[in-house]
């Protein structure tokens, strides 16, 4: 064992997990002590995020979207409304609370959805002015531009694949020019919409 490390686990994945249709089994703990069912609080340029080892297959936070989450933490504003849709653990939500803006954050898995509130917490901040919304994000969007809501950052985030409420198969590679459709009125005029993918 390392010296300071207490337990390493070990995730038994190929390179491209894309055809293994969700069948991969969850890190395992290999050496030491295994990390608290509460989860681990990691701070990325000042802010928390609770992450969770060895439970499921993601930890709950990208590391490859840590110049976004900055982003949101050093200019987004209060008064600022930011839509994190395909939410997961939350990780831009809990970036551009901690600058002070509300938050909608739109996920299919309830699960993850309950973690937002505890990494809001970690941060000093309730979870009054920062909705979640368990649902499909294609049929959301749809009910929010119908309300009329609009948003200073609107962010798509989605899996590279996924099947939602309706059965229907989602893929990044054929399916992302209907989700920029579909999302762009929510926009607010001068706002951003961000778009992110893992698809090659």
């Amino acid at each position: 064992m390392f010296e300071g490390v207490r337990g390493i686990y070990f995730l038994d994945a190929p390179k491209d997990r894309s055809t293994l249709g969700g069948r991969l089994e969850p890190p395992r703990l290999i050496e030491g002590e295994a990390a608290p069912a509460e989860g681990l609080v990691v701070y990325e340029h000042g802010v928390a995020h609770r992450v969770y080892l060895g439970e499921r297959l993601s930890t709950g936070l990208f590391l490859d979207q840590r110049p976004q989450r900055t982003w949101l933490a050093q200019n987004a504003r209060p008064g600022w409304r930011i839509l994190n849709t395909f939410a997961h653990a939350g990780g831009y939500s809990v970036a551009a609370a901690v600058a002070g803006a509300e938050t909608v954050s739109v996920d299919l898995e309830k699960a993850w959805l309950d973690r937002i509130p505890k990494s809001l917490a970690d941060n000093g901040i309730s979870d009054r002015e920062h909705d979640r919304i368990f649902g499909d994000v294609f049929d959301w969007c749809k009910r929010l531009a119908k309300r009329g809501e609009q948003f200073d950052v609107v962010i798509l985030d989605p899996p590279t694949s996924s099947v939602g409420t309706k059965k229907k198969r989602w893929s990044a590679h054929k399916d992302y020019p209907e989700l920029v459709a579909l999302t762009k009125s929510l926009v607010k005029p001068g706002g951003a919409l961000w778009t992110t993918t893992n698809h090659r």
